[in-house]
């Protein structure tokens, strides 16, 4: 007895000759890949091998370039309040607010920044001043003593304070600790040492 076997390229099919049962087997027809089949898989192996390779270099899905040497200004969370008092309470602190504004000058803005220090912009409409109040006993200035050419510091109510400026007559900055909270003030174009020294001490 004979066995055969015919391939078929559509279907199986079993069927008996004259000479003894044959075995039919079908055999899967071979289809071509197209070149566009061909040019999107070599594409998607392209992007999976980049995912891979750049992956670590990712930070939070951004490009290194979008975090590396950010100002400090956009570095930062700010939130900004109707009022001095709203971002206090916001902060939950019991820092001391300024009692007293030099004259002209009002409070442009009350803003918290990185959840940890209130700032508030005050200004004349020409000059603006910095006040910035958090817990702890940091400078809060961000100014360099070495840049003034006059510094001292006075004790008023048991309280010392630095200050600085391009004079004893213009200052620039008053930085001091009370009571577990930092508290500095940076005026942009330096202000009279009496207005400087009288909104220092009205924070209480």
């Amino acid at each position: 007895m004979t066995q055969k076997t015919i391939y078929y390229s559509k279907k199986y099919m079993s069927k008996n000759d004259a000479n003894g049962q044959a075995t039919v087997v079908a055999k899967p027809a071979r289809r071509k890949m197209s070149r566009m089949g061909i040019l999107m898989l070599v594409v998607g192996m392209v992007a999976a091998l980049a995912m891979v390779l750049l992956a670590p270099l990712l930070v939070d899905g951004a490009p290194p370039a979008a975090n590396a040497a950010m100002p400090a200004s956009r570095a930062q969370h700010i939130m900004v309040f109707s009022s001095p008092r709203d971002a206090l309470d916001y902060l939950g602190a019991k820092a001391a607010l300024p009692g007293t504004l030099p004259e002209g000058y009002g409070v442009a803005a009350s803003r918290v920044v990185d959840g940890t220090v209130l700032e508030l912009e005050i200004t004349n409409g020409s000059n603006q001043l910095v006040f910035c109040a958090a817990e702890g006993s940091d400078d809060l200035s961000g100014q360099d003593y070495e840049e003034y050419t006059y510094t001292a510091t006075e004790t008023t109510d048991g309280i010392a304070r630095g200050y600085a400026g391009v004079s004893a007559q213009k200052l620039s900055m008053a930085v001091w600790a009370n009571e577990g909270y930092a508290y500095a003030i940076v005026a942009e174009d330096g202000i009279d040492a009496a207005q400087m020294r009288d909104l220092a001490e009205s924070v209480k």
